[in-house]
């Protein structure tokens, strides 16, 4: 007697569906990425980005905070911050906490007489340029006192700082113990 060979009774799915359903999808993809290229064709955007390049020009040091822009001038540092000293790394270190209500702000900064002003004219653009620190509660002061100070033809460069923390000067002039930079 003959014995047959059974056939398996499972059936195997086909994967050409979900090939087709990727390639549909790469396809969409691309065609999306084309449209969003040729749209945006000769559109530019400059971005600032902060301590991009090494210089021998001396910073103006600024801290923006509270959305108003505090000059870090020995004139100025008693009446914008609340200093704290201590000896570090063979240097004094003094941390800098802005005060309230001290500095300009932005409708401050736009008029020609303004202290911000006046100190950019007082400074030469060959071996300075304005340095920011920029607490995140002040950031449209900052825009506006970059904007100002690159409109003078100053070199600008800023730096983030977080809310939590004083700003540190080392005796040196470097801020946050970092060395300041233009862009």
């Amino acid at each position: 007697m003959k014995i047959k060979a059974r056939r398996s009774t499972t059936h195997q799915p086909s994967l050409v569906p979900m090939a087709d359903m990727l390639s549909n999808l790469v396809g969409i993809v691309l065609f999306i990425l084309m449209f969003i290229v040729l749209t945006s064709s000769g559109a530019s955007m400059f971005r600032y980005l902060p301590m991009e390049k090494e210089s021998s020009a001396r910073p103006m040091n600024f801290v923006c905070y509270d959305d108003k822009i505090l000059p870090i001038t020995d004139d100025h540092l008693k009446d914008y911050f609340e200093m704290k000293f201590r000896f570090a790394n063979g240097g004094l270190v003094s941390g800098l906490t802005p005060r309230k209500n001290v500095g300009e702000s932005v409708s401050q900064l736009n008029d020609d007489h303004s202290n911000f002003r006046k100190m950019l004219s007082n400074s030469t653009r060959d071996n300075q340029f304005v340095h920011f620190i920029v607490y995140p509660n002040s950031l449209a002061a900052y825009q506006a006192a970059s904007k100002i100070a690159r409109e003078n033809k100053f070199n600008v460069g800023w730096m983030p700082w977080s809310l939590e923390n004083p700003t540190i000067w080392l005796s040196g002039g470097e801020g946050n113990g970092r060395k300041p930079s233009p862009q």
